[in-house]
């Protein structure tokens, strides 16, 4: 009856096997098996699991987050033209030139002058006479109360139009000049609400509604035109005729930028040339990649262990299967399947996840002041998630397939290990591959090839990987020399490489990976900390206007501002801060610019004439490099922030040198900031631009001037020219542009802080030391280091514990203290912690080497000091940091291990055979 049975079953099964292709049928059965043993082992599963799925889950929630944050066009004609506006108008400020824009006006550019900068008859006339409505935008104190939050921006349109550019979340939009809306985050501030009276200027307005944020062109306060005094700033196109790409080059011929609804949701075709372009240029898309696949590699070895184990306790059932002749493939595919089933379910976990998430990110925010602009879930980032999971389970799971394929049925059967033995060549495969990936990364970060800098790292990367169990077999070999602990842990080490290699390499490569980024960081932040220069010194107290003031308030303001701050700390003297500007300054108006002349020999001899070798020649020339670096606290909208001075304002500031070059000016001399500037005589020669303002399409008058030359070493020094040189300069004038104030007070964050705010129509400023990112970007680096490092210990080691099991309990049954199994936790977190992490702080610095040579060779900064004659810096090595990870991560890995062991050896009921 059993073997009828037998037969009838076998002949059933056969002929359901006839309907499938036969390599179904057999990955079939693998699918089976790896998710019936799934099951069985839930623990390892659930590691498997959390391991492949989390990154899935970012990934979907990331991708979900930025586009339910871009939204669809749909969503950003909503969020940027309100509810019903057809289009937004806005003058480029270039005089009326010619504007050519992308579609989606994320790009733009001018070309040639202009007549002037365009009103609104221009608008109008550009839109075939079609009415637009004009917006009147600025910046005034706002209060309520005895709260006054200072300068806030103010908008202004007929209360007709309101309702269709700016949606109300509560109340209503303004009806008169007495009344506003308000942004929450404004009212919320001010303790007020719908109906309460806010104070704007001098004038009390009636709040009658909250603004919706999502639109985010949504001012601080919105009002009515008329209401208060405000500058015009742009135009609406409010009727139901939708504004056409043919519309928009027409406002573009008279100086304006065009925003449509109409283009939005149906773009034309455009010139590549003006198609804004991506900023994935080809070096970006590289480095992307490099760091892609350096993250899949350690993902892969993270993960890897753990499908070890798995198939280890296989091994018996894997034998069976080959005993009843199942060949090498099916072993191999058998172990595979295990990856597979594991990338499949979390995939499909981690895609569920993450769109949950995205979807209780946007529920949770819908509620709130600036929700999302709408619900995305791009639907290849589930997709692709799955798939990526699917593809990292089956890399995981590849060499134990392998593995598994040269299984020795026999003794497998016998209950013996049956562990391949280590293969020399691939030890040496990675170490030659890491030499040649070191050298070609070298290579590439000398000559400042990106392609050979980052296919050196991926090589170097896999290359350790590949060498790790060489290293290991060679550390062991210290076992005999170490305690029992010691060699019980080198050797499980290396019995149980599947194990323990993925372990070791995934550490190595962490702590490389970030000791190399840590010195880059560091590198680069030398060579900033170097060629930073104070603007006008440590102290200094600044105050501007704020931008779009009308300029005829903006001396008033400036005396106000300063009066103020002599309220709240000890000032020993204020002087407003003059700039060069046209004669009749306007914003977007005739312009005049000054520059400092190069003097001749140090003028980079490129022209049209040098020939390909003559360039090459020159490449590193310090007369070739590009970028003269300067910032100045002040300009503004009327002036390109070229200061005017007799010695009364620099004498204030807390540079070095100021009452030097106080003086100088009083005396007449031009003050420059670069040494290439002073020319052998002494002098200085200043190139003054005017703009004739009858003749937009001609170039500028130019007009030199020379006076002796006084050469400072802060940035706001760049030029700063003595009235009396300017004066007879045809179509110049001089404006005020900011203030300054001069205090006793030696510079602290408490007391900058204090004044640092908004006083009227100005803002006030304190200029602080330099500032460094270096901490906290590598802070950020070593704790992603720690925590991939730790993770991969603790796994291995929780791993390693069922495996280890019977040899503990031996060592108990001959009289091992209970001890002993804490000792053998902490030797076994040694070996993955100290190896890894000690070889991979030296390969992290040979890296660290060549990626600190690679930006100093991109660097600006480095640029600027040779220009300027001074001493680069060198790769720097932040020894501090290192130290910290050579020493305190193999504590934590060892310490926590330790703690965590069971306190007791196991014993185990031993029946006599």
């Amino acid at each position: 009856m059993t073997t009828g049975g037998s037969g009838s079953h076998a002949a059933h099964d056969g002929g359901h096997r006839r309907g499938l292709p036969a390599w179904v049928a057999r990955w079939r059965a693998a699918l089976r098996i790896a998710r019936r043993d799934a099951w069985r082992h839930r623990g390892r599963t659930a590691i498997s699991l959390a391991m492949i799925g989390l990154p899935v889950a970012a990934a979907v929630f990331l991708a979900g987050f930025v586009a339910s944050s871009g939204g669809t066009a749909l969503t950003r004609a909503e969020l940027q033209l309100g509810p019903t506006a057809q289009a937004t108008i806005a003058d480029a400020g270039c005089g009326g030139c010619v504007v050519e824009q992308t579609p989606d006006l994320n790009g733009w550019g001018t070309n040639g002058a202009g007549a002037g900068s365009p009103d609104t008859g221009a608008i109008e006339a550009a839109l075939g006479g079609r009415g637009v409505t004009l917006e009147e935008t600025g910046r005034h104190a706002v209060a309520a109360g005895d709260r006054d939050i200072g300068s806030h921006s103010i908008s202004a349109l007929p209360a007709e139009a309101l309702a269709s550019v700016y949606p109300i979340r509560e109340g209503r939009t303004p009806a008169t000049s007495g009344e506003a809306a308000l942004l929450h985050g404004v009212a919320d501030r001010l303790g007020i609400g719908i109906g309460d009276t806010v104070r704007v200027a001098d004038t009390d307005l009636v709040v009658t509604g909250i603004l919706d944020s999502r639109n985010r062109t949504v001012p601080d306060v919105l009002t009515v035109t008329g209401a208060l005094a405000l500058a015009p700033a742009g135009w609406w196109v409010l009727d139901d005729e939708p504004v056409t790409w043919a519309d928009v080059l027409a406002v573009n011929t008279v100086g304006a930028t065009v925003l449509s609804r109409a283009v939005l949701l149906d773009p034309p075709p455009v010139d590549p040339m003006y198609a804004g372009g991506s900023m994935m240029t080809t070096q970006t898309v590289g480095v992307g990649a490099a760091i892609a696949a350096i993250a899949l590699i350690e993902a892969v070895l993270l993960v890897g262990p753990a499908f070890a184990v798995g198939a280890r306790r296989q091994t018996h059932n894997l034998a069976l299967l080959a005993a009843t002749g199942g060949s090498a493939a099916d072993l191999r595919r058998t172990v595979l399947s295990t990856g597979v089933v594991a990338g499949l379910v979390a995939g499909l976990g981690g895609a569920v996840v993450g769109t949950v998430g995205i979807l209780v990110t946007w529920w949770w925010t819908a509620g709130g002041w600036n929700p999302f602009p709408a619900l995305v879930v791009p639907w290849w980032a589930p997709l692709g998630g799955v798939a990526f999971a699917v593809g990292l389970g089956s890399l995981a799971a590849l060499v134990p397939a392998r593995a598994a394929a040269r299984l020795d049925v026999v003794a497998a059967l016998a209950g013996h290990r049956a562990d391949p033995a280590a293969r020399r060549g691939v030890s040496w495969l990675g170490i030659g591959l890491a030499v040649a990936g070191l050298a070609t990364a070298a290579v590439g970060g000398l000559t400042s090839k990106v392609g050979l800098l980052v296919g050196g790292i991926v090589a170097l990367e896999v290359g350790v990987v590949l060498l790790t169990g060489g290293l290991l077999s060679l550390v062991a070999r210290w076992a005999p020399r170490l305690g029992v602990a010691g060699r019980f842990a080198l050797r499980d080490a290396v019995r149980q490489r599947s194990r323990t290699v993925p372990a070791v390499a995934s550490v190595l490569a962490a702590v490389a990976a970030v000791t190399a980024g840590a010195v880059y960081v560091a590198t680069d932040e030398a060579a900033a900390r170097e060629a930073w220069n104070p603007s006008l010194g440590t102290g200094t107290i600044t105050i501007n206007p704020d931008w779009g003031a009308p300029l005829e308030d903006q001396e008033v303001a400036l005396t106000a501002a300063l009066t103020e701050v002599a309220a709240d700390v000890p000032v020993t003297g204020s002087s407003v801060v003059r700039a060069l500007a046209a004669e009749t300054p306007t914003v977007g108006g005739p312009s005049v610019y000054a520059a400092p002349i190069v003097r001749p020999d140090r003028r980079c001899p490129v022209d049209e004439s040098t020939t390909q070798a003559e360039y090459e020649e020159l490449v590193g020339d310090p007369r070739c490099l590009v970028g003269r670096s300067w910032s100045s606290p002040f300009g503004g909208s009327f002036s390109d922030g070229t200061l005017i001075d007799d010695g009364s304002a620099i004498a204030l500031i807390r540079a070095d040198g100021a009452a030097e070059a106080a003086t100088a000016l009083a005396s007449g001399h031009i003050v420059v900031g670069h040494p290439d500037d002073v020319w052998a005589d002494g002098t200085a020669h200043v190139e003054i631009g005017v703009a004739d303002p009858d003749r937009p399409d001609a170039d500028p008058v130019i007009v030199e001037v020379v006076a002796p030359a006084h050469l400072v070493g802060w940035g706001a020094g760049r030029l700063v020219l003595p009235p009396d040189l300017v004066a007879d300069v045809p179509g110049v004038s001089v404006i005020p542009v900011g203030a300054v104030a001069h205090t006793t007070l030696t510079y602290d964050r408490a007391w900058a802080d204090s004044i640092t705010r908004s006083v009227g129509a100005t803002s006030v400023n304190v200029e602080a030391p330099y500032t460094s990112s270096e901490d906290v970007v590598t802070v950020v680096l070593v704790l992603v280091a720690s925590l991939v490092a730790l993770a991969a210990t603790w796994l291995s080691i929780g791993l390693a514990a069922a495996e280890t099991r019977p040899d503990v309990a031996t060592l108990a049954a001959v009289g091992a203290p209970p001890r002993l199994r804490r000792r053998i936790v902490a030797a076994q977190a040694a070996v993955i912690g100290v190896l890894g992490v000690h070889a991979g702080v030296l390969l992290g610095l040979a890296l660290g080497f060549v990626l600190g040579r690679w930006t100093l060779g991109q660097s600006w900064q480095v640029e600027e000091l040779l220009r300027l004659g001074r001493d680069v810096p060198g790769v720097t090595v932040p020894w501090l940091w290192v130290a910290g990870i050579a020493v305190v991560l193999p504590l934590l890995a060892v310490g926590g291990a330790w703690l965590t062991a069971p306190r007791h050896l196991p014993l185990v009921r031993r029946l006599a055979q």
